[in-house]
C-alpha cells in the first residue's frame, strides 16, 4: 500500500507516517482475524443472512453452534469473574446466581474463544434466555479484553466492531438507535453490553437485568461526554457510513431503553445520517477517528456513504 504525501515540517512527517504505519497494521490484523458466530442471526436482522465471507477481506468466518456455550455454562462450578464483578460494581438490583449464571457464560465463552482462536464474535443471544441468562454481562468484559464482542449474531455490525477497535486499540460499544431529535439533531443510543472500560465512572453505574427480558445481568451506567465516532460497514462489506458528534447526555435510566443510554449531537443533519443508514446496529468510539477511517477506506476499497 502506498500514500504519496507532502508535509513541511518533521513533527508533522513523523505524526503523519505514524498513523500510516497504524492504519496499514490494523488493517493486516483484521485480514488475519478469525470472527465466530455463534448461533445463527436473528430473525429480525435485515442484513447477516447467509453470510459466508467478508468481501474483500481475508478475514476467517467459522460458524459455531450455539449448544457450545450453553453445554460449557453447564459444567463451570464456580465462575473465575465473580468475585471480580461483585467487588467491582457497588450497586447492584440483582441477585448473586444471576451474576453467577453470567459470570459462567464469560467463562464458556472465553473457551470457545481459545478452542477456535478468535478474535471475534457473535452470539445469536436470545437463544440463551430459556435457560434463565443472558450474554450481556460477558459480552461487556469480553470487549474489556479487546475480544471484540456483539450480539444477536449481527455480522455487519461485529465487522465494523472489529475495524473501530483496531483502529483505536481500545474498546467499543454496539448499540441501537433507540430515538431520533430533529429539531436538536441528534439521537439516542442505547444497549445492555457497553465495556466496563468505556464507563465514565463504574462507581456511578449498576447491575440490573437486560431490558428486553427483565433477567439476568445487564450495565447501566454513563458514558464520558466527549467527542465520538459512529460508524457501520454494510453492502457487501465494501460500504462505510461515519459521522462524528458530541455525548451531551448520558446514564438517562428510562426503563423503556436498553440499560446503558447516550444522547448525540451530531456533526451532520440527522435526517441525512438516516437516510444513508446501513443498518441498524451502530458502533460508537471515543474521539474523532475520521481521518483514520479515510484513510483505511481508501486503502481497502471502502466506499465512503
Amino acid at each position: 500500500l502506498i500514500k504519496h504525501c507532502y508535509y513541511e515540517s518533521l513533527k508533522e512527517l513523523i505524526k503523519e507516517t505514524n498513523n500510516y504505519l497504524h492504519v496499514i497494521d490494523a488493517i493486516e490484523s483484521i485480514n488475519d482475524s478469525s470472527i465466530g458466530i455463534i448461533g445463527e442471526p436473528s430473525n429480525w436482522l435485515l442484513t447477516s443472512k447467509n453470510i459466508n465471507s467478508f468481501g474483500e477481506f481475508n478475514s476467517k468466518l467459522i460458524k459455531i453452534d450455539i449448544s457450545e456455550v450453553v453445554n460449557g455454562v453447564g459444567k463451570i462450578e464456580n465462575s473465575r469473574v465473580f468475585e471480580k464483578i461483585e467487588t467491582d460494581y457497588h450497586n447492584k438490583c440483582v441477585c448473586s446466581k444471576d451474576i453467577s449464571d453470567s459470570s459462567k457464560a464469560y467463562d464458556s465463552l472465553k473457551e470457545v474463544v481459545t478452542k477456535y482462536n478468535l478474535n471475534a464474535l457473535t452470539v445469536r443471544c436470545f437463544d440463551l434466555l430459556k435457560y434463565n441468562y443472558t450474554a450481556c454481562m460477558a459480552l461487556s468484559l469480553l470487549n474489556d479484553e479487546n475480544i471484540v464482542s456483539g450480539c444477536e449474531g449481527d455480522i455487519f455490525a461485529l465487522f465494523t466492531m472489529l475495524v473501530a477497535n483496531k483502529l483505536t486499540n481500545a474498546p467499543v460499544w454496539m448499540a441501537n438507535p433507540a430515538s431520533i431529535n430533529k429539531k436538536e439533531n441528534s439521537l439516542i443510543l442505547a444497549h445492555c453490553t457497553i465495556p466496563s472500560k468505556m464507563l465514565d465512572n463504574i462507581n456511578d453505574s449498576q447491575l440490573t437485568t437486560h431490558m428486553e427480558s427483565g433477567m439476568s445481568v445487564a450495565i447501566q451506567g454513563p458514558l464520558k461526554i466527549s467527542e465520538v465516532t459512529i460508524i457501520r460497514i454494510g453492502g457487501n462489506f465494501d460500504k462505510i457510513l461515519f459521522t462524528t458528534g458530541k455525548i451531551i447526555e448520558t446514564n438517562m435510566r428510562d426503563p423503556n431503553l436498553c440499560r446503558t443510554q447516550v444522547k448525540i449531537k451530531l456533526d451532520i443533519d440527522i435526517e441525512t445520517w438516516l437516510n444513508s443508514a446501513l443498518g441498524n446496529h451502530q458502533i460508537l468510539v471515543y474521539g474523532n477517528i475520521s481521518k483514520m477511517l479515510t484513510e483505511f477506506s481508501n486503502f481497502t476499497g471502502l466506499k465512503i456513504v
